[in-house]
């Protein structure tokens, strides 16, 4: 686990901004301890309560401990006094009261893997994505993806299709995450790629601001794809991956 004083040492140097950290962990441990559950939020402790069955109740919790457990480190207190409020899009952020750094991040997990991006920059998304298959892919396509994304993966086979369409929905989700609207906006007006080539790029038509957005895949684990999304209008942007351990 990282202590604070972890995290002092990124914050020595202001040359280093503006920053984005990238936190990776497993949530696949055996039993939850009372300490674990005691770190959340009243709220938090509803939220548990409402899910039907224990290993979601689970993943949650350790999910929110992991969130918990490194904002604290850069809110310099302790992670059950980390305040998490949502904005009126239902965005969440850390209150005034404790963010000294004003820092943003955003959070994604899917069953025992968890990631979270934190930055100083205040877009910031990231999403991870299981595979799993899609009987009408084409359709699925025509309903969520853009023109560039659609004629792509028109071009791939039917288990390269499979691939790539979760690829290509972890990044949007990423992006409509950092902007704070969700599946609210329209997922075919930008695109995640350009042109023919499958790497990761922001299209936004109409939009001069996609040239300071980052879009980057992340190395997920096998059956999985995870991107994350920052808008940066600074020549560098000093990026670092960290693993959380939950013990």
């Amino acid at each position: 686990m990282y202590m604070i004083n972890e995290i002092d040492r990124l914050f020595k140097k202001p040359e280093r901004f503006p920053f984005a950290h990238i936190w990776e962990a497993n949530l696949s441990i055996d039993e939850l301890s009372t300490e674990i559950y005691k770190m959340l939020s009243d709220a938090e402790k509803d939220r548990v309560q409402q899910f039907v069955f224990a290993e979601d109740k689970k993943r949650f919790t350790l999910a929110r401990y992991f969130l918990r457990g490194v904002l604290a480190c850069y809110s310099r207190c302790e992670p059950s006094a980390v305040k998490i409020m949502q904005d009126g899009l239902n965005k969440p952020y850390i209150a005034d009261s404790c963010n000294p750094d004003n820092v943003y991040f955003n959070l994604s997990y899917r069953e025992n893997y968890a990631y979270l991006i934190v930055s100083d920059c205040n877009n910031v998304g990231i999403d991870i994505e299981k595979h799993r298959h899609i009987d009408d892919i084409d359709q699925f396509a025509r309903d969520y993806f853009s023109e560039t994304e659609r004629k792509f993966l028109h071009s791939l086979s039917d288990s390269q299709k499979q691939q790539y369409f979760f690829k290509f929905w972890s990044r949007k989700e990423a992006y409509i995450k950092a902007i704070g609207k969700g599946l609210s906006y329209s997922l075919t007006s930008f695109s995640c790629i350009k042109n023919k080539s499958a790497l990761p790029f922001l299209q936004i038509p109409q939009d001069k601001t996609s040239l300071y957005w980052i879009l980057q895949d992340l190395p997920a684990p096998d059956g999985y794809s995870a991107a994350w999304a920052i808008k940066n209008e600074e020549r560098e942007l000093h990026t670092e991956f960290f693993k959380y351990r939950i013990q």
